[in-house]
């Protein structure tokens, strides 16, 4: 397919994906992307662990690694970036933006909830300073308030929170109101930030305004006061910005200020393919307009706004909420049998990923793949490593096909060359979320699956559990491959590395069954004179004497034969046959070997060998004893013509 055929594919990097924020910016682009019919990858740095805190646990600490998420999309062949910048400020809060953006690929870009610019292409960025304001200029001249607290966004990486505490703090000071240090705090724009909530309220016995940098964190807000005995919309007021899907179903409605993020989509869309083109794209400000709700001590008395309050009860919206449940019950019960069947007899790793794909067709995924390093690679905090010059491929899968690959097998996928982008994609057309799979701060690789925007949450929940069931087989893999070193310790000559006595008989069972059918030879070999070389020349000069008879075994018998080194100068081996004059043949190799190497060697001594060997067959193999006895009768005549002295 030549450039002018292909269908562009856009790279869609979205952070936190746990937010309404976020999820409604990926359900925008999605929508875009498939009237435009476009491919798209969307790099979702999903975060969950802010749900977990009021439990006490810590799983957060690993989630600085979703800044190294982004810049995997090197491994994909892209014509355009759209990156959500805003979302990606928990990740940022170790890394430095200039620091991310220079990670991804050098491609036309198109940033968003920034002032940055990148090197091609331009930025969009809310009002968010015309939003706040407007709010907060709302809570004084309307209501009369001066006891007003700001509670922001992250206190450093994230240009959208900047501009709101900036917006209070102008709006405060221009209006005589103090901005005293304890009526403002940080939060992480999650809905669990109740203790920044409870130190505000402590603090400010006469608060009559909290200020939230975001809808989710205001949910923080209305909970603690609740718990407070306040009623938000009349002991105090509570605003919020972004006005999310829920912002005016909650009671009282939320006073926000809007998002417009079907105008952010469609300009980032926009402006995306007319780079594409060619075309010169400017930034953009987007406007962030006042919702006036209760929640700010308003009064509510249009009927249609009431009317709208209420909507939620209707039979329908019911209906479609209890489907929504039943869905996601479902996923989780699906998605805990995954993570058993993965967990089981997982010390194969061509098995693992065949089952994974029978589990994608199983829960009718469209389109997956699965990339690992050849090495998981450990990430520190505030570092976003190089990326290796490939990933493996260990699974496509497309509906009711797929293939699993192994170590030997699996497909490189290498980092794209910029100068030639034109090569072959793994992906089939379409729209791809793109999950990292990761272990603590060790990564795997990455998951993608062709998936629509409402699939997310379970798919991002699977990513998590496939990244435990990855650690789970590369511990497996490492204890079943230490468990071989010690068999083979147990099983093996350290001289020769042939079979000892124990591995060879242990061997030689598997062996005669699988020739079966053939006639076999048990062969007996021992190095001639090794006392008189260990007595004249050292015990260094027998080692290496050995060590040469094996390797004349090893060349005679070629690979299709069993050898093992029985005793000290006794070697025993198995061959097939087909016919009974190869039995002299093996001899002569043997014994050709040997003279080769004592006319060209400058050993004082010659390195040779007594051969014995006797034809049996299957059956006769359960009397192992007389299976010896002969073959070693056999030797016992060949030492009787061996030469006299081992000097030269």
């Amino acid at each position: 397919m030549n450039d002018k055929e292909k269908t562009p594919c856009i790279g869609i990097m979205i952070g936190n994906y746990h937010s309404d924020h976020a999820r409604r910016l990926v359900k925008h682009l999605y929508d875009l992307v498939e009237k435009e019919k476009l491919n798209a990858h969307f790099y979702l740095g999903t975060e969950s662990s802010s749900f977990l805190t009021e439990f006490a646990m810590h799983s957060n600490r690993y989630d600085y690694q979703y800044a190294s998420l982004y810049g995997l999309s090197k491994y994909d062949r892209l014509d355009a970036l759209i990156v959500s910048v805003g979302t990606q400020s928990i990740y940022q809060g170790a890394v430095e933006v200039r620091t991310f953006l220079d990670s991804l690929p050098d491609l036309p870009m198109i940033l968003t909830e920034t002032t940055e610019m990148p090197k091609k292409g331009a930025h969009l960025i809310t009002d968010n300073y015309g939003g706040i304001r407007s709010i907060v200029e709302h809570l004084i001249k309307v209501h009369n308030l001066t006891k007003i607290a700001f509670l922001g966004g992250p206190r450093t990486g994230n240009v959208d929170g900047a501009e709101r505490l900036a917006a209070y703090l102008d709006t405060m000071r221009e209006n005589g109101l103090e901005c005293e240090e304890n009526l403002i705090r940080h939060g992480d724009y999650s809905e669990h930030v109740d203790e920044l909530v409870e130190e505000l309220l402590d603090q400010n016995p006469a608060l009559e305004a909290i200020v939230c940098a975001n809808d989710e964190m205001a949910i923080s807000a209305y909970r603690v006061c609740e718990k407070r005995n306040l009623t938000v919309g009349h002991d105090i007021a509570v605003t919020g910005f972004d006005d999310m899907e829920l912002a005016s179903l909650m009671s009282p409605p939320l006073t926000t200020a809007a998002q417009d993020y079907q105008t952010m989509s469609e300009k980032a869309m926009e402006k995306t393919l007319a780079m594409l083109r060619g075309e010169e794209v400017e930034s953009e400000k987007i406007p962030s307009p006042f919702i006036r709700r209760s929640s700010c001590c308003c009064p509510i008395t249009d009927p249609k706004m009431i009317d709208a309050i209420f909507r939620w009860k209707e039979r329908g919206t019911l209906i479609s909420n209890v489907w929504k449940m039943h869905d996601k019950a479902h996923h989780s019960w699906v998605s805990a049998m995954i993570t058993r069947d993965l967990l089981q007899d997982n010390t194969n790793r061509r098995q693992f990923f065949d089952r994974l794909g029978t589990c994608f067709h199983m829960i009718k995924t469209r389109s997956s793949l699965i990339a690992l390093f050849e090495n998981p690679r450990r990430i520190e905090e505030g570092c976003l490593p190089p990326l290796p010059e490939y990933m493996l491929l260990y699974l496509s899968q497309q509906g009711d096909h797929w293939k699993a690959y192994g170590e030997t097998d699996a497909e490189k996928i290498p980092l794209v060359a910029l100068s030639d982008p034109a090569g072959e994609s793994i992906y089939e057309d379409g729209s791809y979320m793109i999950f990292l799979l990761f272990y603590e701060n060790i990564q795997y690789g990455i998951m993608s699956v062709r998936i629509a925007p409402e699939d997310i949450e379970f798919y991002y929940t699977l990513s998590l559990e496939i990244g435990t069931a990855l650690r789970y087989l590369t511990l497996s893999l490492a204890h079943q491959e230490y468990q071989n070193e010690l068999q083979s310790v147990a099983r093996h000559d350290n001289l020769t590395g042939l079979y000892n006595r124990l591995g060879f008989l242990n061997a030689a069972t598997g062996y005669t069954f699988e020739h079966r059918d053939k006639t076999m030879v048990a062969l007996m070999a021992d190095l001639d004179h090794l006392k008189q070389i260990n007595d004249t020349f050292g015990h260094v000069e027998g080692d290496f004497a050995i060590k040469k008879c094996a390797d004349y075994l090893c060349e005679a018998l070629d690979a299709d034969g069993l050898l093992g080194r029985t005793g000290g100068d006794e070697f025993m081996g198995m061959f097939a046959i087909s016919d009974p004059a190869e039995i002299e043949d093996v001899k002569q190799r043997i014994a050709d070997l040997a003279s080769h190497f004592n006319e060209t060697s400058d050993k004082p001594y010659y390195v040779e060998l007594s051969v014995g060997c006797v034809p049996f067959s299957y059956r006769e193999y359960d009397s192992y004893n007389d299976l010896i006895r002969m073959a070693d009768d056999s030797l016992y005549e060949a030492k009787k013509v061996r030469r006299a002295s081992v000097v030269k």
